[in-house]
């Protein structure tokens, strides 16, 4: 573990996307770990219930408070299409894009 409580994760291949929250204490980002463009959202620094959002796209942004994200997840094409809210580790689905297109 480094300073802070941060671990360290092994080879990533790429982070995508990095947002401050609310009060500047912590920063969402989302991460591929295989390379396949499966993101997965991260908190630092240290453990977060926020963290491990499961198929997130590459686009997150914080709620009205250090508790509350909100993110993409795609569809089988990788076209994001479903808008989640997670608060602690509860997460709702907020909107689906229908269209294909």
């Amino acid at each position: 573990d480094f300073e802070g409580g941060i671990s360290y994760r092994g080879y990533v291949r790429g982070v995508s996307h990095a947002s401050p929250s609310p009060s500047g204490e912590l920063v969402a980002y989302t991460v591929d770990p295989r390379g396949d463009e499966s993101y997965t959202v991260e908190v630092a620094p240290g453990p977060s219930p926020l963290s491990g959002g499961r198929d997130f796209d590459a686009v997150v942004a914080w709620g009205r408070d250090d508790e509350e994200i909100y993110g993409f997840k795609c569809d089988e094409t990788k076209r994001p299409c479903r808008v989640y809210r997670r608060r602690g580790d509860a997460e709702e689905l907020l909107y689906v894009e229908r269209d294909g297109r």
